[in-house]
């Protein structure tokens, strides 16, 4: 947990340095984007969760509950190619974390997975009215940080979890204001703690992580 957020820290001090000298001109007429944009994103998110390999002792399945969260972060996008075509990254500080049904499991505290995450999409920016873009967006992101709960009470909280898969949606830019909304595909299995899991299930299950959200940011470097 700490790792993570030194590392977002971190992160937010680079890119703030090197965007003090970002400078892009606007196109004639507005009909074409800056080819470079960066600023502040900030999100609510609503996680889901899909879990395999669930056989129960005792009669009890493996529910949970979808949480939803803040979400903040920096994000970037760079043309790259000679129409609208980008290429949009970032960091963002995400909360994956989830609660177990209290009407199974005797556990109903939160399961916290405070992670950092860098989204590798590419988006086609449409112009449709003067300083109006819509730009649907498809890619992948990846995803490391430290969990916090009952699932992982045997594990460092310092030890990483890392996460993976698709990320599509689509965004809204007007002038230097953001709006995005999409979902994130986890692919990687990921695995709780043995010993508590143990209790509940004769195999060890894993479980994906899915995450919808709704972002709303500013752009101090480049416009529309």
């Amino acid at each position: 947990m700490k790792k993570t957020f030194k590392l977002f820290v971190a992160a937010l001090m680079l890119l703030g340095a090197t965007s003090a000298n970002a400078q892009f001109s606007q196109k004639e007429n507005n009909r074409v984007p800056d080819r470079f944009h960066m600023g502040l994103r900030f999100a609510y998110t609503a996680n889901t969760s899909t879990w395999e390999n669930v056989y129960s002792k005792k009669g009890n399945t493996l529910d949970t509950k979808a949480l939803s969260f803040g979400s903040f972060g920096i994000g970037m996008d760079f043309q790259v190619a000679p129409v609208p075509l980008f290429l949009e990254t970032g960091f963002y500080y995400v909360n994956k974390g989830f609660s177990l049904d209290t009407d199974k499991w005797k556990y109903d505290e939160i399961q916290h997975l405070h992670m950092l995450e860098i989204p590798f999409v590419i988006s086609y920016h449409i112009n449709v009215a003067p300083n109006l873009f819509i730009n649907p967006f498809l890619g992948a992101y990846y995803a490391a940080g430290g969990p916090d709960g009952d699932l992982w009470k045997d594990i460092d909280a310092d030890d990483a979890l890392s996460d993976y898969g698709l990320r599509f949606g689509c965004g809204l830019n007007f002038g230097r204001l953001v709006v995005n909304m999409g979902y994130d595909y986890g692919l990687a299995e990921i695995e709780p703690n043995k010993k508590f899991i143990s209790t509940y299930s004769s195999t060890t299950p894993t479980f994906k992580t899915g995450m919808f959200f709704m972002t709303l940011g500013f752009n101090w470097a480049g416009s529309r």
